[in-house]
């Protein structure tokens, strides 16, 4: 019993700090640091406003969908080690998880082609050859 509480314990603390950096960082802490990334300098205030929106709306649907990722893995942890649960079982709540990854992974995608709808050609050109990237993986 006390093996398994402890198990248990340090999946949860991995999960949590696997996830720490993110929130931490912050969905929006790249526009915060305008200096690491010059073509933020040159934005409007009505440019970084819309960004912020963007990604202020991104994290508050993604933190739903990751709680719901975190305790699905809890659950697939737990029939996975439970010598009673059923093999389709475990496969019935893989899928659920892949399912919801695909969901997070859906949304990224949505917004960073919104926010990419925001910038010039011109803008995007300078994006790609400064160490912008780092922008478009925040979140």
């Amino acid at each position: 019993m006390r093996k398994s509480l402890k198990v248990m314990l340090i999946a949860i603390l991995f999960i949590f700090g696997s996830l720490s950096h993110t929130y931490a960082q912050g969905f929006i802490g790249c526009l915060k640091e305008k200096r690491d990334i010059p073509i933020l300098a040159d934005l409007s205030k009505e440019k970084l406003e819309k960004l912020k929106e963007i990604r202020e709306r991104f994290r508050k649907e993604a933190e739903l969908l990751r709680e719901e990722i975190i305790k699905t893995k809890m659950e697939l942890r737990r029939l996975y080690f439970d010598p009673q649960a059923k093999e389709e079982e475990i496969r019935a709540k893989h899928k659920e998880l892949a399912s919801l990854l695909e969901r997070l992974r859906e949304k990224i995608l949505e917004r960073k082609l919104e926010e990419r709808k925001l910038f010039s050609p011109s803008e995007l050109e300078k994006m790609r050859d400064c160490r912008f990237g780092r922008f478009f993986r925040c979140g």
